[in-house]
């Protein structure tokens, strides 16, 4: 076995693995970017005086016939939500996909949606078992004092809503993506 080669191709793949890993963060990140976006402009334009609330029915038809079905009606309204229920700027982990978003967005209590957050970031779980854990209904079965003031875990691959610019931000990508690379070479 030629063992030169061998670690060659091994890292070619190991670096195509951790580059994949960071693209599927960033296309992530771009998507919730998109959709906070769009919730604020919904928002926005709501609050403006002449506002007619076909705009958005009206505007739905024509973003589904030239985007898809993910941008009818129905859909604006969830990033609306998204972004009235995010705009405080929290940090949200890039692990928090927009499936997880909808499963949150019901829950009004800042202290246990962020009990589910951490949950998400912390444990890795599947949506699945965020919805078993909203079902079963985990947050109110803490202590009073344990439901008080749930603050966010810090991620390396945190990213934040910030409402001055309107744009999500990786904090550390570069950082992510050079420990990755550090981690395949080293194997």
């Amino acid at each position: 076995m030629k063992t030169k080669e061998f670690y060659e191709i091994s890292k070619i793949i190991e670096n195509e693995k951790a580059d994949e890993m960071v693209r599927k963060i960033e296309n992530n990140r771009e998507d919730l970017h998109m959709k906070w976006s769009v919730g604020k402009l919904i928002q926005e334009m709501q609050e403006e005086p002449d506002y007619n609330p076909e705009i958005i029915s009206k505007w739905s038809k024509n973003f589904t016939s030239k985007y898809g079905k993910n941008y009818n009606e129905f859909n604006l309204k969830l990033m609306q939500e998204f972004y009235n229920t995010f705009k405080n700027c929290p940090v949200i982990s890039a692990q928090v996909s927009w499936p997880y978003i909808l499963e949150l967005l019901p829950i009004k209590d800042d202290n246990e949606r962020n009990y589910y957050l951490n949950k998400i970031i912390k444990n890795k779980i599947s949506l699945y078992s965020l919805y078993k854990e909203i079902k079963n209904d985990s947050f109110n079965k803490l202590s009073e004092n344990s439901k008080k003031n749930i603050k966010l875990f810090d991620d390396i691959l945190n990213f934040s809503l910030e409402t001055g610019e309107s744009t999500i931000v990786i904090e550390g990508m570069e950082e992510v993506m050079e420990a990755m690379r550090k981690n395949c070479e080293s194997k």
